[in-house]
């Protein structure tokens, strides 16, 4: 599949002084942007919903353009891949890679981030971040089964210095029951530990498929 898309957003930050951010440009604060974006995708799932075997593939290039309304051009470039493995008939694995990549005019809150479960979103950002996460989906009894998942992901403040920031990980475990049959759509909970805290998620369908 192939699509594009055009998108506009104004943002105006009034919740705290610019002074007491360092290192944050004031022009973030109140900004318009406004451009167009390329989407490609290659999927071979099994299920839309719940897939337990096949694999996705996307590529998302977006641009904001100051002759479209933009204040100022800025891109973003992701790329989004997963997989699922069956190893038996009750026990599926699953991949996910995810890499995201920004020009150095992104403003602070469209910069990418590590989105882990138990990573708190926006907490880790960079122009550049890598992530690898692995989730194994065991069925236990009739419609119930359940999941365990661990990954690791990292940013890089600047493409200029290309330092890479301390890793990111992520581990937890989760509960599923088939709620609908026919359609194959799994729903239930997740609890997950990151770095710094636990979180506890509510989820229908695959906690990947975006």
């Amino acid at each position: 599949m192939l699509g594009g898309k055009y998108y506009f957003g104004k943002t105006r930050v009034t919740a705290f002084e610019t002074s007491q951010i360092p290192g944050l440009n004031p022009r973030d604060f109140d900004l318009i942007s406004s451009g167009l974006g390329v989407i490609g995708e290659y999927e071979r799932l099994n299920n839309i919903l719940s897939p337990s075997k096949g694999f996705r593939i996307q590529l998302d290039y977006s641009q904001s353009l100051e002759f479209l309304g933009s204040d100022r051009n800025f891109s973003k470039v992701s790329f989004f891949t997963l997989g699922y493995i069956p190893i038996t008939d009750t026990w599926n694995s699953g991949f996910r890679f995810e890499s995201l990549i920004a020009s150095e005019n992104t403003p602070f809150y469209a910069l990418p981030y590590i989105n882990l479960r138990g990573v708190p979103s926006l907490r880790y950002q960079g122009q550049l971040t890598v992530l690898a996460e692995t989730e194994q989906f065991v069925n236990v009894y009739k419609r119930w089964s359940i999941v365990g998942f661990a990954g690791l992901g990292s940013t890089v403040s600047s493409l200029n210095e290309m330092n890479f920031s301390p890793i990111v990980w992520n581990a937890g475990t989760g509960v599923r029951y088939l709620i609908a049959r026919m359609l194959g759509l799994q729903m239930g909970f997740d609890v997950a530990r990151g770095p710094e805290d636990w979180a506890f998620y509510i989820t229908l369908g695959s906690s990947w498929l975006k």
